[in-house]
């Protein structure tokens, strides 16, 4: 009850509270006296009395349904449902002590007082708990708007699933080191004593920390009784000059402790409204009750107040350069001559070339005006820069900690940050850019690379044109995995030519320093800019073939200068490439985390059968770039895994790429550099057998001999060479049918010819011994080529026949082949257009087809 009655104190004082309560019970003592309602019941008939009664009782109902009477019984905080209920209350006690005292009250008054006061003070019990439960809900409240003093000092804490949010208050702490300008200023107001009036400017552009040096001067006079602090007066929040006159008046009156009761403080404030403006009207009884003072008089009064009360008033009035230009005006014009009170010190705030702008573009007024008011000028310096940018950096290193980022990883943000910062303004931008870009990418975009959101996105909000021209102009910013955008990889196959639009371009763009500004940004997030920057070629058009050593980063973060990634990044949604990259991050982990040697197995397989397989060539892509984040105990495992399933994988190839089987060959080559000795040769002795995978041995081979990156280790290369040509001698010698349904994989048959290429006798003598009508088709499956342009076209070479037969033994066969499948009847047609040299308009031979076949020959 307590807490409840300390509630109600805040809203209604219990002066209130009395001064009704003994209204209520002088009514009702009136009423007993006259003996009211019974006079009225007996003085109509009884229906008519009901039916007056119902009138009256309808009214009241209809009058608190159009007020929301009954809407305040559900509001759970102190509203003037409380005020009644007290009230009541207390009317009841005050009535029932009153009409004891004078043995005036009889049986039913006593039963109906008794029942009033069960109702009230049960309905009081309701309130009393209800808002003491909210008061305790309110207390397990956590704000997740942190103050940016605590941001920089690192001592703030996350709350799980929210987002870090910065304050826009008035702080009394400095981060400027404006402790200079603070001292001045609190030191001239402590050592200041006028007789008359005392005008100080701070004067200062936007975001120079006026308002901070401010609320350290206060915080710091606090602690003087002989001060008193006015600090309410906002002029930004008056839109007529009428409102701020009043404001400005009733504030002197009421924070200067001049206990003039209201009616007189607002007769007073009328006089002088209407000596300065002549439009205000005088209330006649007011005038007839207190005679009107001249402004003089008034202000003498007030004057004598100030004066023998033995304190000064401090009157700081910031934010007014934002103020309406004639509220500018009228502010100057009261504090240098209506309310130029003895023994106040007025600290006017404002950005001298905003101020003087109002007077002299909008008003035609001479700024030396001012001169004739204020007295003392401080001059705020610019905003040291490097303390600002050290202080903003300090904060983002520290928000990104907070939202999980490594400490290890730090250094990849202090080109992108030092970027930032150099373009923040002041602290308030800083702010607004944290609550409106990082916590965006954090809770809703962290697919996306970090630095490259935040960065195209402080963009965004400081300058929507140049944003708009980099999306509109991608092909000059997207410098990595160009061949996803059809459009951008055609407009740099000409390598030459694109270098010499693009540094048009970027020289146009440039041109503009609006756009200048942001050259550090989009160096960070774009190659080409910083190519362009440096004075490089944007696309190398040499002949040398140098190795792009970014492209892993850039793919592994999603950046957005590769064309995968770069449309997310302005429309804010996702694709398939994230979510390869999902499966990816999710099949390491699960990989990383086995127990079961047998697992990584069944963990791949479960991948193939769950992805469809025009995502396996990007899946693998992706997996390739993260082998060195495989932990040592998985790799042997994986690497049995991928070799043996190898054949599953989709083996199509794409435009000027490889295979997701070719890459997963890749990926095992460099995974069998990172085992030990001992499961190396494990390794060799589990696939001696595996004859179906002759070719992604050979394959495996290619890879040894063609490191590029010197990660072959001594005498592996020449172990595995050892296996593959005895595994093919055992084909040979064993008379092994590699297109017996145990061995058959497209192309596997390649990998037997590459160990004999220099005696093809071999291979031919080999066909000759294992082809027959029920594998021909087979093999010439396998004779088959597949070139790729604008269209697909299927064809067989006389190199390719040559390797292993001739059109006679061919023929042979196929003259007793009866009932071929729709594929066998399109590897014939392929074969008879080979045979028959038959050409199209453009002297090509082969068939065509618009897409790619996956036959079963």
């Amino acid at each position: 009850m307590r807490i409840y009655l300390d509630e109600v104190k805040k809203y209604y004082s219990w002066v209130f509270i009395f001064k009704y309560a003994m209204l209520l019970t002088s009514a009702l003592f009136i009423i007993d006296i006259l003996n009211f309602p019974t006079k009225f019941l007996l003085a109509y008939d009884m229906k008519i009395t009901v039916i007056l009664i119902m009138l009256v009782f309808l009214f009241f109902i209809l009058t608190a349904v159009e007020f929301h009477f009954f809407d305040a019984f559900k509001i759970v905080s102190i509203n003037i449902i409380d005020a009644i209920y007290l009230v009541i209350l207390l009317s009841s006690i005050l009535y029932s002590s009153i009409s004891l005292i004078y043995a005036s009250l009889s049986p039913y008054k006593i039963v109906s007082l008794i029942l009033m006061l069960i109702i009230v003070i049960e309905l009081i019990r309701i309130r009393s708990g209800g808002i003491k439960k909210a008061i305790e809900t309110v207390g397990e409240y956590k704000s997740n708007v942190i103050d940016l003093k605590d941001i920089y000092n690192g001592k703030f804490s996350m709350i799980e699933g929210q987002p870090i949010m910065l304050g826009e208050k008035e702080v009394d702490y400095d981060l400027l080191n404006r402790s200079s300008v603070i001292n001045l200023l609190y030191d001239t107001i402590q050592n200041c004593n006028p007789n008359e009036g005392f005008v100080i400017s701070l004067e200062g552009s936007w975001g120079s920390g006026k308002t901070t040096i401010i609320s350290n001067v206060k915080r710091m006079l606090k602690t003087n009784e002989g001060i008193i602090i006015i600090d309410e007066l906002d002029p930004w929040s008056y839109a007529n000059q009428e409102s701020l006159f009043y404001s400005m008046f009733d504030t002197i009156i009421q924070k200067s402790g001049i206990k003039f009761n209201s009616l007189l403080t607002k007769q007073m404030a009328d006089s002088i409204y209407s000596s300065l403006f002549g439009s205000k009207k005088t209330n006649m009884i007011k005038s007839f009750l207190k005679p009107i003072d001249t402004i003089d008089v008034l202000k003498n009064r007030i004057n004598d107040y100030l004066k023998f009360s033995g304190k000064k008033v401090i009157f700081f009035i910031d934010n007014i350069d934002r103020a309406e230009s004639e509220n500018i005006v009228l502010l100057f014009k009261l504090i240098g001559n209506v309310f130029d009170f003895e023994r106040v010190i007025y600290i006017l705030s404002f950005d001298n070339k905003q101020v003087k702008n109002a007077f002299e573009n909008n008003l035609s007024i001479d700024y030396q005006y001012l001169k004739k008011i204020i007295q003392m000028q401080i001059f705020v310096p610019e905003v040291d820069r490097s303390v600002l940018e050290d202080t903003m950096s300090r904060c983002l290193n520290n928000i990104l900690i907070a939202y999980g980022e490594d400490l290890s990883k730090l250094s990849n943000y202090h080109s992108f940050i030092r970027a930032i910062c150099k373009l923040t303004e002041d602290f308030r931008d800083f702010k607004r850019y944290i609550n409106s870009v990082l916590n965006t990418h954090v809770n809703n975009m962290n697919y996306l690379d970090t630095r490259d959101f935040l960065s195209i996105e402080y963009i965004r909000l400081n300058n929507i044109q140049l944003y708009n021209t980099i999306y509109k102009n991608r092909k000059y910013f997207i410098s990595h995995d160009q061949m996803v955008d059809k459009e951008v990889y055609r407009s740099v196959i000409d390598r030459a030519t694109f270098n010499i639009s693009g540094n048009q371009f970027f020289e146009t763009l440039f041109e503009d320093q609006n756009n200048a500004k942001y050259l550090d940004l989009l160096q960070e997030i774009f190659p080409y800019v910083k190519r362009y920057h440096t004075n490089q070629q944007l696309e190398y058009d040499g002949n040398v073939i140098l190795r792009d050593d970014s492209y892993q980063e850039i793919s592994k973060n999603n950046r957005i200068c590769s064309g995968k990634y770069f449309d997310l990044y302005f429309t804010k949604t996702g694709n398939e490439y994230l979510e390869v990259g999902n499966r990816v991050g999710q099949f390491v982990k699960r990989i990383n985390n086995i127990q079961d040697s047998e697992a990584p197995a069944q963990i791949l397989k479960d991948l193939l059968a769950s992805m469809p397989d025009y995502y396996q060539k990007e899946f693998f892509e992706r997996l390739q770039l993260y082998i060195d984040d495989l932990q040592n105990e998985s790799i042997y495992e994986l690497t049995i895994a991928l070799f043996k399933s190898i054949n599953d994988i989709d083996n199509t190839r794409g435009f000027f790429s490889l295979s997701a089987r070719s890459r997963v060959e890749i990926i095992i080559w460099g995974l069998l550099q990172m085992i030990n000795e001992e499961q190396y040769k494990e390794f060799l002795e589990k696939i001696k057998s595996d004859y179906d995978k002759v070719q992604n041995i050979s394959s495996l081979l290619y890879w040894f001999k063609h490191d590029k990156e010197g990660k072959n280790i001594t005498g592996r290369m020449e172990e595995m060479e050892k296996l593959y040509k005895e595994m093919c001698a055992s084909i040979i010698e064993d008379s092994i049918d590699l297109y017996d349904d145990e061995y058959y994989n497209k192309g596997n048959i390649w990998g037997l010819v590459r160990c004999y290429e220099e005696d093809l006798s071999i291979i031919k003598n080999y066909i000759k011994d294992v082809i027959n009508k029920d594998n021909i088709f087979r093999l010439l499956y396998d004779i088959i080529g597949v070139s790729q342009g604008s269209e697909l076209r299927y064809s067989i070479s006389n190199e390719n026949l040559c390797y292993f037969t001739t059109k006679d033994d061919i023929d042979e066969i196929l003259k007793d082949v009866e009932n071929v499948t729709d594929d066998q009847e399109f590897i014939l047609q392929v074969y008879n257009n080979y045979k028959n040299d038959s050409r199209d308009d453009w002297g090509e031979t082969g068939i065509v087809s618009n897409k790619i076949l996956d036959l079963k020959p």
